[in-house]
């Protein structure tokens, strides 16, 4: 097979650097979901809009941000705390546990993490079964990276994601035909703990746990299914600290198309938060698309667990019943509280002095008919008598709004090196039946029918996925995936180069640059981009695949040896390279002849490739030596338009006594030969004019 990207690592000079968050789109029926490294799901963050498009290509949005909350009381009785809403801070970190110390600054780590996230799919899979023994097969990136094994060097557990392992050598070889094991007919993956840092966002201190995640969904038309989005955490406790009642929740911002006119609710028997729009026609707003007359509603069910609390805030509401700010205001929601650990009420808003607002505490906010006497809200007292038509933002008459809403699970215990999964399904559910009148409330078609879906989705469950929720297994017929052809070009005569990423250093070895379109899109989202990948041949380096039967899997790193740093411009001139290959713990060297100064290709045949690095020095035109005359050739330019008409020129130099005479060239002295090749300015010409 050959590699159609090979990572190379530029190593210069030392600095520090810090992970940057990555996200994809899983889009394998009519959901288009964001998932976010750094555990935020749903959120475009650096456009900050919705993420989560239903159906996909229509503009129409669901849920705008969501994250899992993790929280317990150690041996000492101290609260830890890992939560997210919309990542202004990091309480989780890309990649996995490990107790080696500034780990965000180590290279080894970050050379295996920096990608972050993966995106499988089963047709994928059935096409690299097929094919992975095809000299000419490209094998997919995220089947050739899948992140099957840690490095046990780094302080990594060697198990890492799943992986189908034909040898029985606990060794992902995707060259052999290994392949990765997903849920649903898609699915994305990564890892993330809660330990690489402090917690930023809610300031709590860490748990010590690492979380394996996959985001999956299955291609059924015509099916709840077809909308719907599940999701497994996997949470290891890899920290030294026992929790016996370790607490998960699940957090929602959802804005059903307009997000300013929504209810919250939960349906207890089933165990399920869900968002509808609190009137008969979601109206657009803001730029934002609304789902126009009989809007749908959106729910998340928890599979794995019983849900133990629900609750909600709302954005526009004073303390405590808004955003929750420092650590314990989170852990006060989880356990049933408001922000400020005040109590909750049956009735009204569910505080004391809230209009219609009862004496009785309960664990569910806005229950309606799913309890209509408030039995299973109040542990037990028969609510029907003040509550006729039960208890629901409807009932109650309350303003629509911005809702924020989190159900949390049943506690456990989670011992040091203990495991325990928990699944959520995102569903959605869209009526149009007529919106009836009951005792004087709507009844809403949309939230009916969602309670269907959930019916059918936690049958599913129960039926499919539910034995495999923290196992490493899954659905392996791939007889009905239909797998790709057989006929592969090879590789082409020209430029054969591979992706590359810069770790450290600068400059552009006289090659033409070009950033991938992840990296322009990380820069312009975080600021900056410590580790720029470059498209395949733009790098500063030249290196091409002569051979891909050759090629060898592993980690690339390119490092400048054998010359002194200076303080004063560029002293690499002396420098030779050696290119360090690493595979399976083992690490093969492989130095270049000659220095950089020498513009020649070293050929490595044991590794297909051939490669060259050079430094390119700059011409002094009159031999001064004097750095404010350095100069070179152009690299390249060009300029593109859409038609032949030039609507966008610039202004071309010249010599002249005039300011068009505006790009600085040959020597700052005036020449008045204009035959002389350093000839720019005139003899006593005006500053602008001799800069």
């Amino acid at each position: 097979m050959k590699i159609s990207t090979l990572t190379l690592f530029l190593l210069f000079i030392v600095s520090s650097y810090s992970q940057s968050n990555k996200k994809k789109t899983l889009a394998a029926n009519e959901v288009s979901a964001l998932f976010n490294s750094n555990g935020i799901l749903f959120q475009n963050q650096a456009a900050g809009v919705a993420g989560y498009e239903i159906p996909k290509g229509t503009g129409l949005n669901t849920f705008f941000s969501a994250s899992i909350w993790i929280a317990g009381k150690d041996e000492n009785d101290t609260m830890r705390l890992a939560a997210l809403r919309y990542g202004q801070g990091r309480d989780f970190f890309p990649g996995p546990f490990t107790l080696q110390p500034n780990i965000q600054q180590n290279l080894d780590y970050l050379y295996q993490w920096e990608k972050q996230i993966w995106k499988v799919s089963k047709e994928q899979i059935a096409c690299h079964l097929a094919n992975f023994n095809n000299p000419n097969y490209v094998i997919p990136e995220d089947i050739l990276t899948w992140p099957g094994n840690g490095d046990a060097a780094l302080g990594i557990s060697n198990n890492l994601a799943p992986f189908v392992d034909l040898n029985g050598d606990n060794v992902y070889s995707p060259i052999s035909g290994e392949y990765p094991l997903i849920k649903g007919d898609e699915a994305i993956f990564y890892i993330m703990n809660d330990i690489a840092g402090p917690h930023t966002e809610t300031g709590g201190l860490p748990l010590g746990i690492e979380a394996h995640v996959m985001a999956y969904q299955f291609k059924e038309t015509n099916s709840y299914l077809d909308s719907t989005t599940f999701i497994n955490y996997k949470i290891i406790n890899k920290g030294t600290h026992t929790f016996d009642s370790l607490h998960v929740a699940f957090y929602m911002d959802a804005d059903v198309g307009n997000y300013a006119d929504d209810y919250v609710g939960c349906d207890v028997s089933r165990g399920m938060l869900y968002f509808y729009n609190g009137d008969m026609n979601d109206e657009s707003d803001g730029g934002r698309p609304g789902y126009g007359e009989f809007p749908p509603a959106v729910g998340v069910l928890p599979l794995s667990d019983n849900m133990k609390y629900s609750g909600y805030y709302t954005s526009t509401s004073g303390y405590p019943y808004n955003d929750p700010g420092p650590a314990v205001e989170y852990y006060n929601f989880m356990t049933g509280k408001w922000a400020n650990g005040a109590s909750r009420f049956y009735g009204g808003l569910g505080y004391q002095g809230s209009a219609g607002v009862s004496n009785e505490l309960s664990n569910y906010m806005f229950p309606g008919t799913s309890d209509q006497n408030g039995t299973l809200s109040t542990n037990g007292i028969d609510m029907s008598q003040q509550f006729p038509n039960g208890w629901s933002e409807s009932t109650n008459n309350n303003p629509p709004g911005d809702r924020r809403g989190y159900l949390a699970n049943e506690p456990f215990a989670l011992n040091p090196g203990q495991t325990r999964c928990v699944d959520f399904a995102f569903l959605f559910a869209h009526s149009y039946d007529s919106i009836s009148n009951v005792n004087g409330f709507l009844n809403f078609p949309s939230v009916n029918r969602l309670g269907l879906v959930a019916d059918s989705c936690r049958q599913f469950y129960n039926g499919n996925l539910q034995s495999s929720s923290c196992l490493e297994t899954v659905t392996t017929d791939l007889t009905s995936y239909p797998t790709c052809t057989t006929t592969f070009l090879p590789p082409s005569a020209g430029y054969n180069g591979p992706k590359i990423r810069r770790i450290e250093g600068y400059g552009n070895g006289n090659n033409e640059l070009e950033l991938t379109q992840a990296s322009v899109d990380s820069i312009i989202q975080n600021g900056f981009l410590p580790l720029v990948e470059y498209e395949n041949g733009k790098g500063p380096i030249h290196v091409e695949i002569i051979d891909s039967s050759a090629y060898l899997l592993g980690y690339y790193r390119l490092e400048l040896i054998d010359y002194t740093p200076s303080t004063l411009g560029n002293s690499a001139d002396t420098a030779k390279w050696v290119l360090h290959h690493t595979y399976n713990s083992q690490v093969n060297d492989y130095f270049g002849e000659f220095n950089i100064l020498t513009d020649t290709f070293k050929i490595i045949p044991e590794l297909g490739l051939k490669i060259r690095v050079n430094q390119k020095k700059y011409q002094f035109p009159q031999g001064s030596g004097n750095i404010t005359v350095k100069s070179t050739e152009m690299i390249d330019a060009k300029m593109e338009f859409g038609n032949s008409s030039e609507w966008l020129t610039g202004i071309k130099d010249n010599d002249g006594y005039f300011p068009t005479n505006w790009i600085r060239s040959g020597d700052n002295a005036p020449i008045a030969d204009q035959f002389d090749p350093s000839y720019e300015c005139l003899p006593n010409g005006a500053s602008y004019l001799n800069p």
